[in-house]
């Protein structure tokens, strides 16, 4: 969560939470604190939210009561999961507005905001150049390069570039991928690899990867219907993502090829693919219950193919998913995973050569890794370095502290005391 304020008007860009470790029994979900803003929300002018992922936005039905029910903001089918996840905390009227990347420029205040599409694993992304009092701005959160994305709308360089003319006086961008060489390979590369085991499969096929990401489904829908399985999805929040992505457009496919997991349990199990919650192993999931043999709504066959597609170690995640892999392979399924992955996962995240790219695209006076620990924002610092910036053009911000723009230049001006605050399980 990102905070830009001007005497008196403030924007957020994002809004996300995070995800306990082992040392936080009971706890569910980490979410902002939100402190600095209680007694400023009539500054507040909107929130942006840059992608659907929830560790940028999954926070927004704790924090927009807390500071004034601003108007959020969001592209097309991320507006569609916001209002799904709103819905589910009984916030059933928001303000919600929808951002066009390929439309005009629009105004929260005294900022003025042009959007253009970024590349990440979940489509719909974007990233923002800000006309800010203070000069131009670029906040780019998670991104990569990709000129092959599943969805087949690339990355908008020329118009990146054209909205960098004729100077910027920050980039705030992406440093995750900094310590990995090279570019971030495409989505695409991963569908020669579904289709491989998908063909070789013998009998039940279950895929499971984030809930959002819609174009890793929308490849083991295109692979599974070219060797004649039908659908079955399993879980809520698949289904709930699937049904969004497929009303807006985002995900094609006909109804015809679903099916129900109550007709799944009467067909041939080798014409069938489950996409199926789960996996980062959360406890309650649909992919975690199968494991278990308490699954309601389907069983797990001996023989059965399971694929894991995500990244293989998010915070707090991998003694879940470790039990998940261990269950499965116990109960007698081939499990493809993180530590055999052959490739079925690419990062969303730019590599060290996407991180140079933008730099070369948007020159920046200064620069501000964000969105990383601290060997990335390190790493990212060097490679400003290499591409000319001096040591003290790179700003390593940690939580809550604080730059101030002023007559072209910038400076750390102290920290504001923030904390996570942890949500418990109900």
């Amino acid at each position: 969560m990102f905070v830009y304020e001007s005497d008196d008007d403030i924007l957020v860009i994002d809004c996300g939470i995070d995800f306990p470790d082992e040392t936080m029994p009971g706890v569910e979900v980490i979410v902002p604190d939100v402190s600095y803003l209680r007694d400023k929300v009539d500054k507040i002018r909107g929130v942006i939210i840059t992608h659907g992922h929830v560790d940028h936005f999954g926070a927004l039905p704790f924090v927009l009561p807390r500071i004034g029910n601003p108007p959020v903001y969001a592209t097309r089918l991320v507006k569609g999961f916001i209002r799904v996840r709103l819905a589910e905390f009984a916030i059933s009227r928001p303000k919600l507005r929808l951002i066009d990347p390929d439309d005009k420029s629009f105004n929260l205040g005294p900022f003025e905001i042009l959007p253009f599409r970024v590349n990440h694993s979940v489509p719909d992304s974007i990233g923002l150049c800000l006309n800010t009092p203070a000069g131009k701005i670029f906040h780019v959160a998670d991104f990569k390069f990709d000129l092959t994305p599943v969805d087949g709308r690339v990355f908008q360089i020329a118009k990146t570039a054209r909205l960098a003319y004729p100077e910027v006086l920050a980039l705030v961008s992406d440093c995750l991928g900094a310590t990995t060489p090279g570019f971030t390979g495409s989505e695409r590369e991963i569908e020669k690899i579904f289709s491989q085991i998908i063909r070789e499969a013998e009998g039940q096929v279950f895929v499971t990867t984030v809930s959002s990401n819609i174009s890793r489904f929308q490849q083991a829908i295109r692979v599974s219907l070219q060797h004649n399985r039908k659908i079955v999805i399993l879980g809520r929040s698949v289904r709930e993502k699937i049904e969004i992505s497929r009303k807006l457009g985002y995900l094609k496919l006909n109804q015809s090829d679903f099916v129900s997991p109550q007709k799944a349990r009467n067909l041939s199990q080798d014409k069938l693919t489950y996409l199926v919650a789960g996996s980062y192993g959360q406890p309650n999931s649909a992919l975690a219950r199968l494991a278990q043999g308490t699954y309601r709504d389907a069983k797990l066959e001996k023989g059965a193919v399971v694929i894991f597609s995500a990244d293989p170690s998010p915070p707090g995640s991998r003694e879940a998913m470790d039990l998940v892999v261990d269950n499965l392979t116990l109960k007698g399924a081939r499990v493809h995973y993180y530590e055999i992955q052959e490739n079925l996962h690419v990062s969303g995240h730019g590599s060290a050569g996407d991180i140079r790219l933008l730099f070369a695209l948007v020159k920046p006076k200064y620069f501000i890794p964000i969105g990383g620990d601290p060997r990335h924002i390190r790493a990212y610092s060097f490679l400003a370095q290499e591409m000319g910036a001096k040591e003290d053009q790179v700003l390593e911000l940690f939580n809550g502290e604080v730059v101030q723009f002023a007559n072209n230049q910038a400076q750390m001006v102290g920290k504001i005391k923030v904390k996570g605050i942890p949500v418990k399980s109900t």
